[in-house]
């Protein structure tokens, strides 16, 4: 019988392993990143402790100004944020029930 050779089972299986390795971190580069719904609070004070009022706070295109005592509320969808020109990774978010992440941060100036 004249024809293809067969291939096992097992051997089936290692080809198919590789080619996905190979091919996975390609297909997964171009997934956009996860859009959070994230309500980042805070308060920013200065070094010696008073709250600074109207720092500018970034994060994505969403952006706030501190109070008068210091306190802000955003809602975005990025973790990233920046105070005066320091930037930042929030890492701490939690969701609430609803699916809302929230997280809350303190910086000195």
């Amino acid at each position: 019988m004249m024809g293809t050779p067969m291939v096992s089972p097992r051997r089936r299986q290692v080809i198919i392993g590789a080619l996905a390795t190979a091919v996975a971190p390609a297909a997964f580069a171009v997934l956009p990143e996860e859009r959070l719904n994230l309500v980042l609070s805070g308060r920013v004070v200065a070094r010696n402790g008073h709250p600074v009022n109207g720092a500018e706070v970034q994060s994505g295109s969403a952006q706030a100004q501190t109070d008068i005592d210091g306190r802000f509320v955003i809602r975005t969808a990025s973790r990233h944020y920046r105070v005066a020109d320091i930037e930042g990774y929030v890492a701490n978010a939690h969701a609430d029930i609803d699916g809302t992440w929230r997280a809350t941060f303190s910086f000195t100036l």
